[in-house]
């Protein structure tokens, strides 16, 4: 079932910014991999983060369609507009909620970490899977309340 729920909203990724599943895929699955924990809800930190996954070589070699990712980088952060969709859906899904009264950090399902695990046992994640956990770690060490 809940793979069935992670699947729907992929679809939804899919439809409402004509993305491929692949980088969507990927960006999804490093936030499931935060299942349970607590983030800071920081829009500059999240973009720039992903942005800069885009400059490191053994992220983009092992996931080389993450590079289908667009971003404006004439603001005052690198923006991608495929991102922010994606948080605007993770939190229609209810896997990302903001139950703190001032909205400034993320909840993110706990049962995200299992869907997380199941993933990274299949291809094409299984081979590179180490990448995925590496990239998980720095987001939450990034976002760490």
């Amino acid at each position: 079932m809940i793979t069935q729920h992670y699947r729907g909203i992929l679809y939804c990724i899919i439809i409402y910014t004509g993305v491929k599943v692949k980088p969507a895929e990927i960006v999804l699955l490093v936030f499931y991999g935060l299942g349970g924990e607590t983030i800071r809800n920081d829009p500059k930190t999240i973009h720039t983060f992903f942005y800069n996954m885009l400059s490191d070589e053994e992220f983009t070699n092992a996931f080389p369609d993450i590079c289908d990712l667009s971003f404006n980088i004439y603001g005052l952060f690198p923006y991608s507009k495929i991102i922010d969709s994606m948080l605007s859906n993770l939190q229609q899904a209810g896997v990302l909620t903001k139950h703190n009264p001032y909205y400034n950090k993320f909840e993110i399902a706990t049962e995200m970490k299992v869907v997380f695990d199941k993933e990274l046992a299949k291809e094409p994640y299984s081979e590179h899977k180490q990448i995925l956990v590496n990239a998980r770690d720095l987001l939450l060490k990034s976002l760490a309340c």
